[in-house]
């Protein structure tokens, strides 16, 4: 039987609005409980919570550590009354998002938006699932390219490097990572959500040539959906003729290189 980790966010309220008074600038008193289970990512090291105002501005953040520990009692008011976004997430939020540096793969974020009506002096909601943030990219060589492992490095560039918060939409910023192949012939790289066109990948033959790929476009029509809630990850092949330098995806359009001595 799988043992189920209990987040419990409660406020115990200290003062409440008459009954006799007008109650609609009256604050609420919110409890969160947020459950993930034992093989979640969300329970080693550090986790984060945080309420969201409508317009998307953080109403406040708490950094949650040792998510294996069974309860943690947090407190949120909210006011005046009006729906809040609670998100709990993997990373810590910072400044709105969840990014990475330029050179570096994308985290392996995992986080979940449940927008509630607080409307009510006492209201409960419960988070009990999380999306993964971030695609993983299972590369690999056809058989006949792999006497050339070692020569080819992947680089891949977008215009997305991240997570936005509370929209749990791609985050507007420079992408760029690059990889070598181990010697089975497999590279694995994390990418983070794409909002739109312009991520690229990128195969170089060390001191040859290099050929570059619209990957949005190509995996969008392979039948990939980059707004899915929670990502899926993608693996393609990569083949390589010898013969005359085309490097190519298979069912993707190939690029023609022209004539190189391999």
């Amino acid at each position: 039987m799988k043992r189920f980790c209990h987040i419990t966010l409660l406020l115990l309220a200290t003062a409440s609005c008459s009954v006799k008074e007008i109650r609609d600038d009256c604050p609420c008193y919110f409890g969160l409980t947020v459950t993930f289970q034992n093989d979640s990512i969300f329970q080693n090291g550090n986790a984060w919570c945080g309420i969201f105002n409508e317009d998307g501005s953080l109403a406040e953040g708490n950094v949650l550590s040792e998510m294996n520990v069974r309860d943690t009692t947090m407190s949120y008011r909210i006011d005046p009354r009006r729906t809040v976004s609670a998100v709990a997430s993997s990373r810590e939020v910072v400044a709105g998002k969840v990014t990475v540096p330029l050179g570096s793969e994308m985290t392996k974020l995992s986080a979940y938006r449940q927008d509630f009506v607080c409307t009510s002096e006492f209201v409960d909601g419960v988070i009990d699932r999380q999306d993964k943030q971030y695609c993983t990219l299972d590369i690999h060589l056809t058989e006949a390219a792999m006497p050339f492992a070692s020569q080819l490095v992947i680089r891949i560039e977008a215009p997305y490097n991240g997570t936005s918060f509370p929209s749990m939409e791609a985050h507007s910023g420079e992408f760029q990572y690059k990889a070598v192949f181990d010697a089975s012939g497999r590279v694995s790289i994390r990418i983070p959500r794409q909002g739109a066109t312009g991520a690229r990948l990128s195969v170089q033959k060390l001191n040859a040539f290099s050929a570059t790929y619209d990957l949005y476009g190509d995996m969008s029509m392979s039948g990939y959906d980059w707004n899915r809630a929670s990502m899926e990850d993608f693996s393609f092949p990569v083949g390589l003729n010898s013969t005359t330098g085309t490097i190519e995806i298979p069912d993707w359009t190939p690029i023609e290189l022209g004539d190189y001595e391999f």
